[in-house]
């Protein structure tokens, strides 16, 4: 883990709450929009807690608040990690570290039934448009070639990353088949900070699993936290 980098903290509860949340109620976020399903009476319970448990038991790398995500990626690169909890787009900088490795992308069980597990899988990144640009029609033009399929294969086989807009003309990576083959299969869910009312949810999540980590909090106060930040919707 490295969880000096802050957007790092978010990436092992998201990929647990994919299994311990969504698995069973996919519109859950829909839910707890009308006010009828809340963090702490969730999955989200089970998901911190294990979280809790795998540093407990030495899943992960030593001082995980005092590493960053470039010192995890060299672990990896450099043969002293098995792995890391990332995002697709790590696996080209992994292979530009250590051309020799092999790497396969994996949902990260939150049980031991295969047949339940969930991954999360999110838009990376998104294009907008000035509205006050002299250049509308150039601009246009440009997003209509990033949505169409050669644009977006362009951008995903560089990346090693899936386009957001499937076609039958992508190659799909062979580290990433897992991935391609959940999204087809529907058993992704979108990162969970695309469907939060506002930011603040995630920077609170951000700096209650440091706190956890650092054993200055528990995941009751954690969870308490997070409803709090999600009820604050301005």
């Amino acid at each position: 883990m490295g969880n000096a980098t802050p957007w790092v903290t978010q990436l092992i509860p998201y990929a647990l709450v994919a299994t311990t949340v969504y698995a069973d109620e996919p519109d859950f976020d829909r839910t707890m929009e009308l006010g009828k399903e809340t963090f702490a009476g969730s999955g989200w319970r089970t998901a911190l807690s294990k979280h809790l448990e795998m540093e407990e038991r030495g899943c992960f790398n030593a001082d995980p608040l005092d590493t960053t995500y470039e010192e995890t990626l060299d672990q990896v690169a450099t043969g002293r990690a098995v792995g890391v909890v990332q995002v697709a787009s790590v696996l080209s900088q992994l292979r530009a570290a250590a051309p020799g490795l092999t790497l396969r992308m994996t949902a990260l069980p939150a049980g031991d039934d295969p047949d339940d597990t969930w991954m999360p899988g999110a838009v990376s990144a998104a294009y907008g448009l000035d509205p006050g640009t002299p250049h509308r029609k150039e601009a246009l033009a440009f997003i209509d070639f990033l949505g169409s399929a050669r644009g977006q294969n362009l951008y995903n086989r560089s990346g090693a990353t899936l386009p957001a807009i499937p076609n039958d003309s992508f190659t799909v990576d062979p580290a990433i088949r897992e991935v391609a083959e959940r999204q087809k299969a529907g058993s992704t869910i979108p990162f969970m900070d695309q469907r939060w009312p506002n930011s603040a949810v995630q920077q609170t999540l951000f700096a209650q699993i440091e706190a956890l980590l650092a054993g200055t909090t528990d995941v009751d106060a954690a969870l308490a936290a997070l409803d709090g930040a999600y009820r604050d919707r301005a």
